[in-house]
């Protein structure tokens, strides 16, 4: 009897050594970072930092895999189909693909594993430099006496449309939205004479407002960014709403916990180093870490305040 309950014990544990062992190695082969824009934008900008981090730290590649989209639907997807063992990984605005701004969309936070928040950033309106148009309420007057058709928004996605629509919601203006897959696409638009206003992070567009093509008429956050204090926040100008946007992680539901807190650690490892807070500041974004679970709490206030806002504008998911 004693013989065959010690068989029984080490076939056991024969049996749970390997997934034990793949746990305590993890990551043991290389890793996919997912986004759902295109290469050069703010998404992009800030994961190939944190893909870096994460290869220095786990001694394995992790490459950045654009797949564009849907506003970042295909993407999620991708990761949400993948195996559930830590080694694909969705970087990004998960409120992007929520049901509130598309369709049969996806929840992050219920569809996904949250691993951490990396960084926060801050949303600017941008106008053409030659408008001379310096607050939203200049805007309002010149695309008054421009044409009567609504101001034609450069739009990289449903959240960045409703979003301008809340602010023109509280100065009494509509936009026409004109959809671009990338910010370079959008930009180019504008500058081309195409369109009239878009808005988007402070990253990536440095060279447009140094170079006199664009200006920052407005930022969404509750006090002005740190990198652009000259710029009024829109409750100054009197649109009671106040955001910033964060950039989080997410992997496939079912990873194991272990693989979850060695990812979180990597990220707030990175979130800690100098010289990745120097790279993070050049992006004109700052650190904003976070365990698995105030991701959680971070993201479903976020998305909240998301449909209250959708609601108010009367914003249809694409």
């Amino acid at each position: 009897m004693i013989r065959k309950l010690l068989l029984t014990f080490i076939g056991a544990a024969a049996i749970a050594a390997p997934a034990q062992a793949q746990t305590q190695t993890f990551p043991n082969k290389p890793m996919r970072l997912v986004i759902g824009y295109g290469a050069g934008g703010i998404t992009d900008i800030l994961n190939r930092i944190l893909a870096e981090e994460m290869s220095k730290k786990f001694g394995q590649p992790v490459v950045v895999e654009n797949r564009t989209g849907a506003a970042g639907l295909i993407a999620a997807q991708s990761v949400k189909s993948a195996a559930p063992d830590g080694h694909t990984l969705i970087g990004g605005s998960a409120s992007t693909w929520h049901p509130v701004f598309v369709q049969q969309g996806l929840v992050a936070t219920k569809d996904f594993a949250p691993v951490a928040s990396f960084a926060a950033g801050d949303w600017m309106i941008y106008a053409p430099f030659n408008t001379n148009v310096k607050t939203i309420k200049e805007f309002v007057a010149y695309a008054k006496g421009k044409s009567n058709n609504k101001p034609r928004h450069m739009s990289v996605g449903g959240l960045n449309h409703m979003l301008l629509s809340l602010v023109g919601k509280g100065v009494g203006m509509d936009f026409e939205e004109i959809r671009y897959k990338t910010s370079a696409e959008a930009v180019a638009a504008i500058l081309s004479g195409d369109g009239d206003i878009t808005i988007n992070s402070i990253a990536g567009f440095e060279g447009f407002m140094n170079g006199n093509q664009l200006r920052p008429i407005a930022t969404l956050s509750a006090q002005r960014s740190v990198f652009k204090p000259e710029v009024p926040t829109v409750m100054e100008q009197g649109v009671n709403f106040e955001l910033r946007f964060y950039q989080n992680v997410f992997t496939t539901l079912g990873t194991p916990r272990d693989a979850i807190l060695k990812l979180n650690a990597a990220v707030q490892e990175a979130t800690t180093n100098p010289a990745v807070v120097q790279r993070l500041r050049n992006a004109s974004l700052v650190p904003a870490y976070s365990s698995p679970e105030d991701l959680v709490k971070m993201f479903d206030a976020e998305v909240k305040a998301y449909g209250e806002a959708a609601a108010m504008t009367g914003f249809k998911p694409i």
